[in-house]
């Protein structure tokens, strides 16, 4: 039954080392219900391949598709499903985690931004941005 979930150990996000999370969680939640600006963690997340079971709130603005590079559940129950499906379907969580990453080096990778102010300078010298 997937209200056993509640069983797991949880941390507070500012406890995690990142770096050996991969090997400790196979699903990451994130149940924001308020928030403002980019949402760091959830993209760290993402970029070590975890898949992401988060509320619309906590995915807000960064791109991602929901049922391809996350899973996006908005009430108690629903998340805890979509955990428990994601928990029983390895497949389905390599292809979220394999479009995740993909997502976040795309858009947020330190090349990804670089090459975007680069065009943005090179546009504002040449005076096209009006």
């Amino acid at each position: 039954d997937h209200r056993d979930l509640h069983s797991f150990p949880t941390r507070r996000s500012s406890d995690l080392d990142l770096n050996v999370l991969p090997s400790l969680a196979p699903v990451a939640v994130v149940p924001l219900r308020i928030g403002s600006g980019i949402r760091i963690k959830l993209l760290d997340l993402m970029a070590l391949g975890i898949p992401v079971v988060s509320t619309g709130v906590g995915a807000e603005g960064i791109g991602a598709v929901d049922g391809r590079d996350i899973v996006i559940a908005d009430t108690p129950d629903a998340i805890a499903d979509a955990v428990a499906d994601l928990l029983r379907s390895p497949e389905r969580c390599r292809d979220i985690s394999r479009n995740a990453r993909h997502l976040v080096e795309q858009r947020y990778s330190w090349n990804s931004i670089g090459d975007r102010f680069h065009d943005l300078y090179r546009t504002l010298l040449a005076g096209g941005m009006n």
